[in-house]
Formats: structure tokens, C-alpha cells, sequence
């Protein structure tokens, strides 16, 4: 099954800000706009991070992984770029 396109994606790099992920995603999925993705990239975190994102349901939102924190978070951004579903990308850091 393939997934449905958005109009557009957000990516947020994610490393060791648990205590600020619920917020950044409420931002975001209490817009007017509601065709987009949300993709949350996991850079290797090493708080609470990944269960406080794990806490929401919004078929919207996609958790992705990775093993190694890229300095920047350039390394997480560039992974949401590849993964978006849509043409336009935007960032929330």
C-alpha cells in the first residue's frame, strides 16, 4: 500500500530534548493546515526522548532512527528530506 502524499513534510531532529518534544509536535499538529506529514527523527538520543514521541498517534506522524547524533543535526534533517513523501520540506528545530 503507498502511503498518501502530503502537501508537505516536517521534519524535526530530535536529540536529547524530551523535556520539549511535546510541545514542538502540539505546535505543529495544532495548525489550521492539516495536509502534512510530520516525519521526527530519532538522532540517537539517549534521554526519554524516543517515549515521549512514542506517546503520540497521529497517523501523520512518522519516527525514524538513527544509531550515530550527526554534529548540527544536519546528518537528521538529510534523513527527513530522503524520507519525505512530498515535494516541500520544511524544518523545526
Amino acid at each position: 500500500m503507498s502511503q498518501k502524499k502530503s502537501f508537505f513534510t516536517i521534519v524535526i531532529p530530535v536529540y536529547n530534548k524530551a523535556p520539549h518534544i511535546r510541545r514542538a509536535i502540539n505546535s505543529v499538529l495544532n495548525q489550521t493546515f492539516q495536509d502534512f506529514e510530520l516525519i521526527l527523527i530519532n538522532d540517537a538520543s539517549t534521554d526519554n526522548s524516543l517515549e515521549e514521541m512514542q506517546k503520540f498517534t497521529d497517523l501523520r506522524i512518522r519516527i525514524l532512527h538513527r544509531d550515530e547524533p550527526g554534529p548540527g543535526g544536519y546528518a537528521a534533517r538529510n534523513l527527513g528530506i530522503r524520507e519525505a513523501s512530498s515535494e516541500w520540506v520544511s524544518f523545526l528545530d
